[in-house]
């Protein structure tokens, strides 16, 4: 069992980098991004946390075909470096999910979610916008992967 709590986000300037491969292997499509943010100097503050919108469904999209656009909540957008695009967090209400610890585990929260919470929440799935996870501790230093809190975000109708 999970924490989880309706409410309501607002738009918040992003830059995104478009990723495809295995869900299960999105590490690596982080790395390219810190990669590309490092090349940059992007850093915080200006960085506020670490975002990553699925947009397929791996129950039914192939691993290799499976689509993800990885990168940044920012306090404000100066310039996008090469490879990633500005975008905005989509507003409304959304349900949170925090999950503690890796990437490892992250797999049987979101089914948690879906399979458990959902259906006895009273909610319904917004599907005009897309899910996404937010790593908001990832910016701090020293955290570790199993010590991270990782939000699973759900839009929700309402």
């Amino acid at each position: 069992m999970y924490p989880v709590r309706v409410t309501t986000l607002e738009t918040q300037p992003m830059l995104l980098m478009p990723w495809t491969g295995p869900y299960a292997e999105v590490e690596k499509g982080f790395e390219k991004l810190e990669e590309i943010l490092a090349g940059a100097r992007v850093f915080a503050p200006e960085v506020e946390a670490i975002v990553g919108i699925y947009l397929d469904d791996p129950s039914t999209t192939p691993p290799a075909d499976q689509r993800a656009d990885l990168g940044v909540l920012m306090s404000e957008i100066l310039a996008a470096p090469e490879g990633m695009t500005p975008a905005e967090l989509s507003p409304g209400r959304y349900a949170v999910l925090t999950h503690k610890g890796g990437f490892d585990s992250l797999m049987k929260a979101w089914c948690w979610f879906y399979e458990d919470w959902m259906p006895g929440s009273g909610e319904q799935i917004d599907d005009s916008r897309k899910p996404f996870e937010l790593y908001a501790d990832s910016m701090e230093p020293g955290i570790q992967p199993d010590d991270a809190e990782i939000l699973i975000c759900v839009p929700v109708a309402g």
